[in-house]
């Protein structure tokens, strides 16, 4: 009852454990977050008009308050190799917010992306039939502990990725400590 709308728990359990304290935040095992979008997927000789491609055209009333829908089309056939590339022990300090870098934040992720629901909505516009495939997915991480913004700016460079953002490091860069200025600015 204490929770904001936006955090749920699915599943408790009592663990009896050798410490005779139990601190969720400090001996975790394991936590798992996801964050779910809905975008339109780009599709090749794409003709959907720029001004049905608002956000408003896409929530519906029973969608969730803490869905994300996302103004660009993506090319989400990106996204499996892109979570593949991205998870792992490695130093995340480019995705921690900056009053956070100067913490240890080489961490051990593991990162997917899995698609829930995909929908073809038909428009009529200026005598144009426009056909877009609307997708529902969710980004799911795992790991024994995370850090201040790194979830969120992981999710914003991988649509800056698939929506084709000039400019938008490249796997091979992502990680050098001069480009946290290119992910904190998108």
């Amino acid at each position: 009852t204490r929770l904001p709308v936006d955090i749920s728990i699915e599943d408790c359990e009592v663990v009896v454990d050798s410490c005779p304290v139990f601190d969720p935040r400090h001996h975790v095992k394991r936590k798992q977050y996801a964050y779910t979008i809905k975008y339109r997927r780009r599709q090749e000789n794409d003709q959907y008009p720029e001004e049905l491609m608002g956000t408003h055209l896409m929530r519906r009333a029973f969608d969730s308050p803490i869905l994300w829908v996302c103004p660009w089309t993506l090319d989400d056939s990106l996204l499996p190799n892109l979570c593949k590339n991205l998870q792992g022990k490695r130093d995340f300090s480019n995705f921690v917010h900056k009053e956070d870098r100067e913490r240890d934040s080489v961490l051990d992720i593991e990162m997917g992306f899995e698609f829930i629901e995909t929908k073809t909505e038909h428009f009529e516009h200026n005598s144009v039939v426009a056909t877009s495939n609307v997708v529902t997915g969710r980004f799911v991480f795992q790991s024994a502990r995370f850090r201040r913004t790194m979830l969120r700016l992981l999710v914003g460079y991988c649509v800056d990725v698939c929506r084709g953002r000039p400019g938008a490091p490249t796997i091979d860069q992502i990680f050098d400590q001069n480009v946290a200025q290119q992910i904190h600015a998108a």
